[in-house]
């Protein structure tokens, strides 16, 4: 019999909180860092990071907190229905499942399905390497000539969702 070995993740306590804390942060977006620092917004089970240079906001991520997963809903300029699972609850690192669902788009819906996987990582996080669960989002968006994204996010038990990755957008913590 094959046991899985990767991390553990037996309940949403967990994965911790959603934002890493403290409001530094290092955003980068097509090899350019910005100056920038985090907001962060709670109400019920959604958390709304957000990614700002001084009071105006560059970029945002909204999430999900269910009892049995972690979802994204919003991603950059991009809203997913159903927000897709980035951790299921119960689960081991080296789990994957598949996702389909809409793009939402001001005009209309687009159809999306995704593979997702999960595998353990390190992660830099203030000097030293963290232990995460990153997972990984193959999007695909079924267009007449459809187009594919990767979206990772490098989850850990005491910080969070420390570090993202969209396209080239990446947001991780100021070292």
């Amino acid at each position: 019999m094959n046991v899985p070995k990767g991390t553990y993740l037996g309940s949403v306590s967990d994965i911790g909180r959603v934002c890493p804390p403290g409001n530094e942060t290092s955003f980068c977006i097509d090899g350019t860092i910005m100056p920038s620092q985090l907001g962060t917004e709670s109400e019920g089970t959604t958390r709304v990071i957000e990614v700002k240079d001084r009071d105006v906001t560059i970029d945002r991520e909204q999430y999900e907190v269910a009892a049995k997963a972690l979802l994204v809903r919003e991603a950059g300029d991009e809203v997913y229905d159903p927000p897709i699972d980035i951790i299921r609850i119960p689960m081991y690192a080296g789990d994957s499942w598949n996702w389909s669902g809409n793009l939402i788009s001001p005009s209309k819906p687009i159809p999306a399905r995704a593979k997702i996987t999960t595998e353990d990582a390190q992660v830099p996080y203030q000097g030293k390497s963290v232990r995460a669960v990153l997972t990984t989002v193959e999007l695909e968006i079924l267009l007449d000539t459809p187009r594919s994204r990767t979206m990772r996010f490098w989850v850990t038990k005491d910080y969070g969702i420390i570090k993202r990755e969209f396209g080239t957008s990446i947001r991780q913590p100021k070292e």
